[in-house]
């Protein structure tokens, strides 16, 4: 991207430039003296002048040019980060709502296991009550009938 911010910044230089080689163009040629027989005639068009402004033109329509493209370009770079953003926060919002139900499955499990600690502990206690207020068993003989 910041090579199009640089063409752009290239191009408006360029332009600057031209622009001001131009006014000293119109200037000198304002300021140049005609003599009264001059002021008379038509003035005629000076060859160089005429190739110059032509050269400047066709450069100006090249800048032109070259400036619609760039700015197409960055268009569409704006466009393709802007989807890629997009995506990126779908997904992000994917995984936020996976780790919402990954905790709220863990907790399911904590209390589960908390259930069955407690369910646990109780009938242990119950055995200790249970086995405390029986009498000791007799072992059956299976041979003594």
């Amino acid at each position: 991207m910041s090579t199009g911010a640089q063409d752009e910044d290239d191009l408006l230089n360029q332009w600057a430039f031209l622009d001001q080689m131009v006014s000293r163009q119109a200037t000198r040629l304002r300021e140049t003296s005609q003599d009264d027989e001059e002021e008379d005639a038509p003035a005629a068009p000076n060859p160089a002048f005429i190739a110059e402004a032509e050269a400047l033109r066709a450069r100006v329509s090249t800048l032109e040019k070259e400036c619609a493209s760039l700015g197409e370009q960055l268009s569409q770079r704006t466009l393709d980060a802007q989807q890629r953003l997009t995506a990126a926060d779908a997904e992000v919002n994917d995984i936020r709502q996976r780790i919402t139900a990954l905790q709220t499955e863990r907790d399911a499990a904590v209390q589960a296991a908390r259930a069955a600690q407690q369910q646990a502990a109780e009938l242990q206690t119950q055995m200790a009550a249970t086995a405390a207020a029986a009498p000791p068993a007799q072992p059956r003989r299976w041979w003594r009938r």
